[in-house]
């Protein structure tokens, strides 16, 4: 399960049967098993739904449910809990994409590369975010900064679709 660095989303810090249920929420997502998965969901009580780990899986099961406005309200929930960890910025940005538009996810991340410069994953999704709008040279910049913070990130643009367009000039460049 992806944890903040926060102590808000140790998971030892809730009782034994309410971890069993994250535990099994998260292991049903793993397994796309998102019927099952929504009804532990629901099992949850509501206090544990809002906390940040909640709102974490909250936000993976209405994603990947495709439920997008839905996941972008429990992103947006835990942006406003927790606006120094990059996870819920890259987070609001993606629902944000697929609910409104890719203009507003890039506003968001703007803003989120500013509080996290050295976030790799900030300025490799600025540059897909770029690279779909067609602006291919800014694209190449952030994704070049990305990939200066950390290496890896130019195998991923590889395979990359929202990348795609850039793809003969980084085979060239490796």
């Amino acid at each position: 399960m992806q944890s903040e660095s926060s102590s808000d989303n140790d998971i030892t810090r809730f009782p034994v049967p309410i971890r069993k249920l994250f535990t099994a929420i998260d292991g049903y997502m793993d397994l796309e098993m998102w019927d099952t998965a929504e009804t532990e969901w629901a099992a949850l009580p509501a206090e544990y739904r809002a906390s940040p780990l909640g709102l974490m899986l909250g936000f993976r099961l209405a994603a990947g449910r495709k439920r997008w406005p839905e996941a972008m309200e429990f992103a947006r929930r835990l942006h406003n809990h927790a606006p120094d960890t990059e996870d819920a910025w890259i987070r609001l940005a993606y629902a944000t994409r697929r609910a409104v538009n890719i203009e507003s996810a890039r506003t968001i991340l703007l803003d989120a590369q500013t509080r996290f410069p050295q976030a790799s994953i900030i300025w490799y999704n600025l540059a897909c975010y770029e690279c779909q709008l067609g602006r291919l040279d800014q694209a190449e910049d952030y994704l070049a900064k990305a990939c200066a913070l950390d290496r890896k990130c130019l195998e991923l643009a590889l395979t990359d679709e929202d990348l795609s367009p850039l793809w003969t000039k980084l085979k060239k460049d490796e």
